[in-house]
This record gives C-alpha cells, sequence and structure tokens, in this order.
C-alpha cells in the first residue's frame, strides 16, 4: 500500500513541478522597439510552401542541465549550427554553448557559469568572432577576445508575426532565435502539451525568460504552427521541441532574431535543392521508419528512424537520384504493425533486429554478389518531383482514423523489433537501438565530421548517477543501465527504491 502511495506522489510532484525542474537563463533585454531596424520582406508572387523544416540540419536536443545557459544554447548550440550545416549542404556536427555562454561572462566582468546573458550580445560575439565546435568540458572561464574560424554571416531583428517567421525559415534557410516568457503554467510544463502542441495557457507565475529556436512551420498543424527547439534534453515536449501555433506567438514571443547563412556559400553547394521526407506518426504507438534511395549508383535502405506519437521527423532526400523512393514502418502492440503495400509494393531488404544500412538493395538481382538480406517486405513506393522541397507521409494505427489509406499489415513475430527491456540497455552490443530504459526513447550518438560516432549520456552504479562520454567501442563495455539526460537517470533511481 505504501509503495503505491509513494509511486503516485513522485509522479504527482513530478508533473505539477516539471516547469520548475527546467532550468531557463535568458537576460530580458530592455530597449525602444521604435527605435530597431527591424527586417522587412518582399511580398512573394506565389504562397510560401505550406510547411517547411530545417530539423535535418539541427543538432540532437541536448539538455543544459542546472545552468542558466539557455541564450548560448539557442544561438551557437542549435541556431548557429543549422546555419553553418545549411552553408556546407551537409550536417557539420555542433558549435560549443558553454564556450560562448563564459565568453559573454568575460565580457561583462561576470563570474563564469553564472545564470544569463543576452541574445544580442550573443549573436554580435557569434558575428565577429565566431565559436568553436562541441566540446564537453567542465564549464570555466573563457577569454571574450578569442577568434574562431567559424563565424555567423548576420543576423537581423524580425518582427513578431508570422509571415516573417514563415519568410525567413523557408525562403532564406534562417532558423530564428527567440526570447520567451516563462510561466509556471505555461509552455513549460508538459500537460500543456497536445499531442506536441502548446494549448497556448499561460497561468501562474511568470517566473523567467528563455531562449529557443525557431527551426520549422507547418500550416496543418493545429490551425498553423511553428517547430521549436528547446534545450532540455529529447525527453522533454515530443523529442526536445514542441509546436507553437502561429496565433500564440505574441502571447510570449518578445524578441526574435533571424540567423542568416553566406547566400555565396549556400549557392556554392547547391542547397536550394534540399528535399526532405516528413513522416507523421498518428499513431499510439513509437513507430520506426525505414527508408531506401537510389544514390551513389545504388539502392541504400537505412534505418530505423523512431517517431515518438504525435510527433514527426524530417528525413534528408537530397541526394537521391531517381524519381522514388521506397519505405516501410514498423512498431509493436504485442505483434509487429508493419506498414507495407502488399498490393503494388517492391521487395526491398531490411532488418528487423537492428539498425541497418544496406547498400545495393536489389534482392531480385541473381548473381554471387547479392547483398545479405535479414529480411524482406513490400516497400511502398513514393514518387518525388525534383521541384518539391518536401514530401510527406501520415501513419496511423489500425484502430486509428487514417489520414493516409496506408495498407497495414499485422504481422505473427512476437518479439519487439527494438527492445526496451533492462537487459539490452545493461548489455547493449553496439548494434541493436539503445534504448533509454526510463523515458523508452531511443538515445541518438553525436557524429562527428559525419564519421565517428561519440555518446554523451548518463549510467548508473551502485546508485550512483556517472556522466559517460565516448565511443560506441567503449559504451559497450560498460554494463549498467543507461540513460539519455542526468534527470531521466535520477528519477529511474526513485522508481526502482519505490519498486523495492
Amino acid at each position: 500500500m505504501s509503495k503505491i502511495f509513494f509511486y503516485f506522489l513522485f509522479v504527482l510532484i513530478c508533473t505539477c513541478s516539471y516547469a520548475q525542474i527546467n532550468n531557463l537563463g535568458l537576460t530580458k533585454e530592455v530597449f525602444d522597439s521604435n527605435k530597431i531596424a527591424y527586417k522587412t520582406f518582399p511580398t512573394t508572387r506565389g504562397d510560401l510552401p505550406s510547411f517547411f523544416s530545417l530539423q535535418s540540419y539541427s543538432p540532437y536536443p541536448k539538455t543544459q542541465d542546472n545552468l542558466g545557459s539557455c541564450t548560448s544554447w539557442a544561438s551557437a548550440y542549435c541556431a548557429f549550427t543549422i546555419v553553418k550545416s545549411v552553408e556546407s549542404g551537409y550536417s557539420v556536427g555542433a558549435f560549443d554553448p558553454l564556450n560562448l555562454h563564459n565568453r559573454l561572462k568575460a565580457l561583462n566582468n561576470e563570474e563564469p557559469c553564472t545564470y544569463g546573458n543576452l541574445i544580442s550580445q550573443a549573436s554580435l560575439m557569434l558575428k565577429n568572432y565566431g565559436c568553436p565546435k562541441f566540446n564537453i568540458t567542465n564549464c570555466g572561464l573563457e577569454s571574450s577576445n578569442k577568434k574562431y574560424s567559424d563565424k555567423l554571416y548576420n543576423y537581423e531583428y524580425l518582427s513578431i508575426n508570422t509571415y516573417s517567421f514563415k519568410y525567413a525559415i523557408s525562403q532564406e534557410k534562417s532558423p530564428i532565435v527567440i526570447g520567451c516568457k516563462s510561466y509556471t503554467d505555461g509552455w513549460g510544463n508538459i500537460i500543456n502539451l497536445t499531442n506536441g502542441t502548446w494549448n497556448g495557457q499561460c497561468n501562474g507565475k511568470e517566473d523567467g525568460n528563455h531562449a529557443m529556436v525557431i527551426i520549422g512551420y507547418d500550416d496543418n498543424k493545429d490551425g498553423g504552427a511553428f517547430l521549436i527547439q528547446n534545450s532540455w534534453g529529447s525527453d522533454w515536449g515530443y523529442n526536445g521541441c514542441f509546436w507553437m501555433r502561429y496565433s500564440d506567438i505574441n502571447k510570449v514571443i518578445y524578441e526574435a532574431y533571424q540567423y542568416i547563412p553566406d547566400p555565396n556559400k549556400m549557392d556554392n553547394n547547391n542547397n536550394n535543392s534540399q528535399q526532405s521526407y516528413r513522416f507523421y506518426n498518428n499513431c499510439s504507438l513509437t513507430t520506426y521508419v525505414t527508408l531506401s534511395q537510389f544514390k551513389l549508383g545504388s539502392w541504400v535502405t537505412k534505418g530505423w528512424y523512431p517517431i515518438s506519437s504525435g510527433s514527426f521527423i524530417d528525413l534528408d532526400i537530397s541526394e537521391h537520384k531517381a524519381d522514388n523512393l521506397y519505405w516501410m514502418a514498423t512498431a509493436n502492440n504485442g505483434k509487429y504493425i508493419d506498414w507495407v503495400d502488399n498490393s503494388n509494393g517492391t521487395d526491398m531488404c531490411f532488418d528487423r533486429i537492428n539498425a541497418h544500412e544496406i547498400y545495393d538493395n536489389a534482392i531480385n538481382r541473381q548473381s554471387a554478389n547479392a547483398p545479405s538480406c535479414p529480411n524482406t517486405a513490400k516497400f511502398h513506393k513514393k514518387e518525388i518531383e525534383s521541384r518539391n522541397t518536401m514530401v510527406s507521409t501520415n501513419l496511423s494505427c489500425p484502430d486509428i482514423i487514417t489520414r493516409g489509406g496506408e495498407d497495414i499489415k499485422i504481422t505473427s513475430q512476437k518479439e519487439i523489433t527494438i527492445s526496451f527491456d533492462e537487459k539490452s540497455n545493461v548489455q547493449w552490443d553496439g548494434k541493436s537501438s539503445l534504448v533509454d530504459l526510463y523515458s523508452t526513447r531511443i538515445i541518438e550518438p553525436l557524429i562527428e565530421n559525419n564519421t565517428v560516432e561519440q555518446y554523451d549520456l548518463y549510467y548508473i552504479k551502485r546508485n550512483k548517477t556517472i556522466h559517460f562520454i565516448g565511443s560506441k567501442l567503449e559504451l559497450v563495455r560498460i554494463h549498467y543501465p543507461k540513460f539519455s539526460s542526468k534527470n531521466n537517470a535520477e528519477s529511474y533511481l526513485i522508481v526502482s527504491k519505490f519498486d523495492e
């Protein structure tokens, strides 16, 4: 009886205080808005795209933990990383928020690792002095005069309106760093998020200000909404992000900065041809997608890409060299639920058990060089037009009204593809997906220079939470429960004690 009581007490405390668990850190700037030269955008001859996303360029949502450093996480880690990736045409790896945070502290003669910074100062420093790549080190003193090779091309102040935001994102591929008011019962409280969308509630005490980044929009999401990346880890909201409806932006956003990529570098890298494939998960279960593209002279099938319920994922398809793509999806509710096309689909290879990247996936080719093929299924075919910047597919479970009309096959396998049990986490082999024991979400690696996988996570050893940074090879040797964030590890410890 007492075990049940304490467990629900814990859940209640976590739910009621969630908005206060995560830190803020934006110093609100006082200025005369009448004297600010806000950027104006031309009126387009046609309509702006109905949706657009820079998420494929954004770094994996990490947490600022207990340091009030959201300004630098939004400016350097998220927005500046997106800008440099857009300029390069591929993901270049994240930039260092703590370095920028403490250089701003030095600029203002303040102690390092203390609360708060201004977005305007962060933007100016990125433009004039640049920023180094992400390097997980202890917080400490940094020089405000040191210059780095990677610098921000330019930034502009934006008026708080839907058209300006949409134009900057879709026509100039610019992330937007925003300053938001925070309320104890507002957007930061997860009970006010429905399928990833904030309900617009602003109640309770105004408890500070917070910097985040607008990375996309969708006119069809709850009447029209912006996608915003936060710095409270991937377990907050929906994969570290949430949606704010167009009608709600003026409730909390009070400043906005467009981070502008260098147009000369964008032209050199043909970034105007960037395309994305968006998968919406309208299923009540987490779904996993594998996608087959023709590039570098062969068909390449890669998966699995996890999508939380009510969320979506954008997959980069800019390099595909055919008029069509192939995909399938899977989920598990005791049995596999596979999204396949048994009527008109094409047989393709995939690996049901492990994450996979299968090259030259043409299983109907009869030769000694045919690829190994753990499993086959009739993948859906998706025709792609080169002029489209984004295509999309909706995934729905059989017991939910479908918007896409998919052909869904329930297969007979009994074991889940990506296991959530403790053994597969503790004794992770480096081949299957690594799943956080508390949130049951996949722990994604950090990719350095497009090749090296590095993990930044926490594990529990003898009831103590330990921070790990290292390679996959090092991680498979650690046979302890693993978590994507310190908050998840500590929450797991508390629940485990109640269960003893």
